[in-house]
C-alpha cells in the first residue's frame, strides 16, 4: 500500500534515552530527527516497490518545506513528508509503453508525447507538481493499425492494455482512461501523413474533418488526483 503522506511528531515517535532515563531537549531532538528519516526513508522504499520506481516526495519541518531533514528538529515542533503518488502512475505507464508492442525499429515504442494540462514535456521527470491531467500519446502514422491488431500490424490493444494494468496499480490515486487523442503539439510524420491522405479531398471542410480523424491516436489519459 503505496502511502501519500507521513507525519511524525515525538509524541508517536519511540525515541531511546540515556541510561539515567533522562534526556536533554538536544538529545531528543537529534533522535527524533533521526528516526523521521528512518521512517521517511522505509516509506520511500516501500512506495518504490509498489510503484515500480522512486516517487517524488517533499519533506517539512514545522510545515515549510526543506530540502533535507536536518540533523536536529526542536521536539515541540513536527516532521512530515508528502509523496506524489499518482505521479508514478505516469512513470509507470511510459515505463510499460517503452516494452509493449512492435521492436522491429524501435520507433513505434519511441516516438510518443507526453502532455501535462495541455503543455508537452520532455520526460515524466518534467511534469509539474500539481498537474491535473497527464496525456501519452503515440505520435507513428500506423499506431492505430497496431492498437487493433490489423493484418502485418500485430499484437494489438497495446495502449488499452497499458492503461488496464496502470488502472489497476493505480486506480485508488488516479483515474486512467483509455482514449484516442490528437497530439497537442508538432507531430511532424503524424502530421505529414495526414495532409497527404487528405489531399484528394476537394472539400475544405470535409478536408479539416478527415486530418481531425487521421491525428487522433492512441492515447492515455491519467487524470491526478
Amino acid at each position: 500500500m503505496m502511502a501519500a503522506s507521513l507525519k511524525l511528531t515525538p509524541i508517536n515517535t519511540k525515541l531511546v534515552f540515556s541510561g539515567d532515563g533522562a534526556a536533554s531537549p538536544e538529545t531528543i531532538g537529534k533522535a527524533f530527527a533521526r528516526m523521521a528519516r528512518e521512517d521517511i526513508a522505509k516509506v520511500d522504499r516501500d512506495n518504490a516497490q509498489a510503484a515500480g520506481g522512486a516517487l517524488r516526495r517533499t519533506d517539512y519541518v514545522a510545515g515549510a518545506e526543506v530540502a533535507a531533514i536536518p540533523d536536529f528538529v526542536d521536539p515541540e515542533s513536527t516532521i512530515s513528508a508528502r509523496w506524489e503518488v499518482a505521479s508514478g502512475a505516469v512513470a509507470y505507464a511510459e515505463s510499460l509503453l517503452e516494452v509493449a508492442g512492435p521492436r522491429r525499429s524501435g520507433a513505434y515504442r519511441k516516438q510518443h508525447a507526453i502532455y501535462a494540462d495541455g503543455v508537452a514535456v520532455a520526460s515524466v521527470a518534467d511534469v509539474p507538481p500539481g498537474a491535473r491531467e497527464v496525456l501519452i500519446v503515440s505520435l507513428v502514422p500506423y499506431a492505430r493499425k497496431i492498437e487493433r491488431g490489423r493484418k502485418k500490424y500485430a499484437p494489438g490493444a497495446v495502449y488499452q492494455s497499458v492503461a488496464a494494468l496502470v488502472a489497476a496499480r493505480y486506480g485508488n490515486v488516479a483515474r486512467v482512461k483509455f482514449t484516442f487523442a490528437a497530439p497537442e503539439g508538432p507531430a511532424p510524420a503524424l502530421d505529414a501523413w495526414a495532409a497527404s491522405r487528405s489531399s484528394a479531398v476537394s472539400n475544405s471542410r470535409k478536408r479539416r474533418a478527415q486530418i481531425a480523424k487521421d491525428l487522433r491516436n492512441p492515447a492515455i489519459l491519467i487524470y491526478l488526483t
